[in-house]
């Protein structure tokens, strides 16, 4: 069998590059304690569904496109986001983002 739902330790801080490409996930929630996605982390995962952010996400630091040719990923991010995450965002422009307010 294989994983399919991820909920990272709170001590982890960061996500390293490709940490997840090609893997079968469908959904991952990311806590407050990650501060660093690198390049490519969920490249190709073609089943991910949900990509969700805690309510007190604060990214210092992004490399690369952390969801490329992820096809049908639905994003929630809370509606207090902050940080660099928010203007990453706003460039990458995925397709489905939602704001929540947690």
């Amino acid at each position: 069998t294989s994983i399919e739902h991820i909920f990272l330790p709170r001590h982890l801080t960061q996500i390293c590059q490709s940490a997840f490409a090609y893997s079968s996930i469908k959904s991952i929630f990311l806590n407050s304690s990650i501060k660093n996605i690198g390049d490519n982390a969920f490249y190709s995962c073609k089943k991910l569904q949900i990509i969700q952010f805690d309510e007190n996400f604060s990214i210092e630091l992004i490399k690369g496109s952390i969801w490329q040719r992820c096809n049908k990923t639905l994003i929630m991010v809370p509606s207090n986001l902050r940080g660099g995450f928010k203007s990453f965002l706003k460039r990458k422009k995925p397709k489905w983002v939602v704001i929540n307010s947690f």
